[in-house]
C-alpha cells in the first residue's frame, strides 16, 4: 500500500531495483557449469555488493549498522505543522534528487509533486497557503531575488536539506553569503531528530 501511494517516477527505483538485478545475477550464475563455481560466484557477488554499499567500512568507522538511509521526515513535518506562528512561511526544499536539476525549468505539477513528495505523503505538511519551492540541490547560487522577497514578506522561511554534512554546509554557506544584503537574517536549527546521523535537516531562516 505504501508503494502504491508513491508517484510512478519514485516507484521505479523499487520496481526495477528489487527485481532486475537479482534476476540478472541469478541467470548469470545459473548457467555456470559447476556447482562450486556457482557457489564461489555467489559469494563473490555478495562480498562485492557489501563493499560497494560501504556497509563494512561504515560499521568499522563509526559502529553504525547497515542502513540505506535515515530520513526522519516525520520529525521535520511535525515541527512545521505544530508551529502555528510560522504556518504561512514558505518552504525551501533541497531534495537532493538527480531530477531536481530541472526544478526551476520544469514547473509541471506532476514533476513538482514528485520532487516534493516526502512533504506531501503521509504525514504531510499542512499547506495553509504556504509556498513550497524546490531548489536544484547541486547547482550553486540557486537562490533568487524573488525567494528572499517571499521569505521577508512572511517574516521567514523553512529550509529543508536532504543530504550529508558537506552538502548542508554548502547550502548554509550560500545563505550566509547573502546575509549582508538581508539585514537581520538569522538561521536556527529546528530539527529534533533522535539520530545524530539523520540525512534530513530542518532550519528556520528568520527576518
Amino acid at each position: 500500500d505504501a508503494i502504491q501511494g508513491l508517484p510512478f517516477s519514485a516507484r521505479r527505483y523499487t520496481l526495477i531495483g528489487t527485481t532486475a538485478f537479482p534476476i540478472f545475477s541469478g541467470l548469470c550464475i545459473g548457467i555456470l557449469p559447476r556447482r562450486w563455481i556457482r557457489n564461489a560466484s555467489l559469494l563473490l557477488l555478495i562480498t562485492a555488493h557489501l563493499f560497494h554499499q560501504s556497509w563494512l567500512f561504515q560499521a568499522a568507522r563509526d559502529g553504525r549498522l547497515p542502513q540505506l538511509r535515515n530520513e526522519d521526515w516525520f520529525s521535520v513535518i511535525s515541527e512545521i505543522n505544530q508551529n502555528g506562528e510560522r504556518s504561512k512561511a514558505p518552504i525551501f526544499l533541497f531534495a537532493n534528487l538527480l531530477e531536481d536539476r530541472q526544478a526551476f525549468e520544469n514547473q509541471g505539477k506532476g514533476f513538482q509533486d514528485y520532487l516534493g513528495f516526502p512533504l506531501k505523503g503521509d504525514p504531510k505538511v499542512e499547506e495553509q497557503d504556504r509556498s513550497l519551492i524546490v531548489f536544484p540541490t547541486l547547482i550553486p547560487n540557486s537562490f533568487r531575488k524573488s525567494d528572499w522577497e517571499m521569505a521577508r514578506d512572511k517574516r521567514g522561511a523553512w529550509l529543508i536539506i536532504r543530504g550529508q554534512d558537506t552538502l548542508v554546509e554548502e547550502v548554509l554557506s550560500e545563505i550566509r553569503s547573502n546575509a549582508d544584503s538581508q539585514s537581520s537574517m538569522s538561521i536556527e536549527t529546528a530539527t529534533f531528530s533522535q539520530s545524530p546521523w539523520s540525512d534530513v535537516r530542518l532550519f528556520w531562516i528568520g527576518f
